[in-house]
């Protein structure tokens, strides 16, 4: 039993040194320890047989190894820190609300389908939580035809009605604002709280219809100038990461704004105008890819 207690310290210490880390400082110390986590910012480590953790900052580190009985699973090592961000993404949007109102007794109906998104921009994230950016996005959402015609039909009995339109657009430049919060230790998974502001350019649904029979012929065009108004978006992102330069992500965002449009109608050399709002919300979604510019 003497000689069992006399040999536990040498066993402990060969079993310690057989699963030792290493931490090599930029001044040349370095530091046998266990290295229990590597993030983006700080090595936390624990020196045996202290059950005390520590850490030490990543700019003060050289490198870091392993010891040899180590696996994968024993340590997480987090990704190289975001520092700007280059995403694009393609989705569809929803109209809600007003603007999806079908409602012909309801003048402020949009008769809006849904239609395609595309955005994009960069960041510059000023830690692993907060970025600020600028980007962009293209949405437009179709215009009822056919259901535009029938307020002409009921209007005139027994006449034939054909009508073309241009969809509802929306297109500008927005400063963004994002909050990051890593859903694993090693930041493969993040989910973004983004919001974004701008005043982009609405482009009215620009509409031809064409009236004919007993007889006579008339073509009506209306039309109205592009207009700017403040949009608020708000979203959420799922990030996966799979490698340092590289993210993946899938979005959902809520989209709000209320144009004033003037447009104008114009038949047989006349023209009627009158001012216009129009009630902007929208449900999108859609999925993306991020490159990623780091620093180690």
């Amino acid at each position: 039993m003497r000689f069992f207690c006399f040999l536990v310290p040498f066993l402990v210490s060969a079993f310690f040194c057989g699963a030792q880390d290493i931490i090599i400082r930029k001044d040349g110390r370095t530091i046998a320890c266990r290295i229990l986590l590597v993030d983006s910012s700080v090595i936390v480590y624990r020196v045996p047989p202290k059950r005390t953790d520590a850490f030490i900052r990543r700019d003060e580190v050289q490198r870091y190894l392993y010891g040899v009985n180590r696996t994968s699973r024993d340590s997480v090592t987090a990704l190289p820190r975001e520092m700007i961000r280059f995403s694009l993404a393609f989705g569809r949007g929803k109209p809600i609300g007003d603007l999806a109102s079908q409602d012909l007794n309801s003048p402020s109906s949009g008769l809006a389908f849904p239609g395609n998104m595309l955005s994009g921009g960069v960041a510059f994230m000023f830690s692993d939580f907060f970025g600020l950016g600028a980007g962009f996005r293209s949405q437009k959402f179709a215009f009822n035809d056919a259901l535009y015609a029938e307020i002409f039909k009921q209007l005139l009995p027994g006449i034939d009605v054909r009508c073309v339109s241009a969809p509802w657009k929306i297109n500008g430049l927005f400063a963004r604002a994002i909050l990051s919060v890593p859903m694993t230790p090693d930041g493969t998974w993040k989910l973004d709280f983004e919001g974004q502001a701008g005043v982009p350019r609405y482009n009215y649904p620009t509409i031809v219809t064409e009236l004919s029979g007993n007889g006579g012929y008339l073509l009506i065009t209306e039309y109205a100038p592009p207009v700017r108004a403040g949009t608020f978006i708000g979203g959420l992102r799922l990030n996966y990461r799979p490698s340092r330069g590289l993210m993946v992500f899938a979005q959902a965002d809520y989209l709000t704004g209320k144009p004033t449009f003037v447009p104008v109608a114009s038949f047989n050399g006349t023209s009627v105008s009158e001012i216009y709002s129009q009630k902007f919300d929208a449900l999108s979604f859609g999925i993306g890819i991020t490159m990623v510019v780091t620093r180690d």
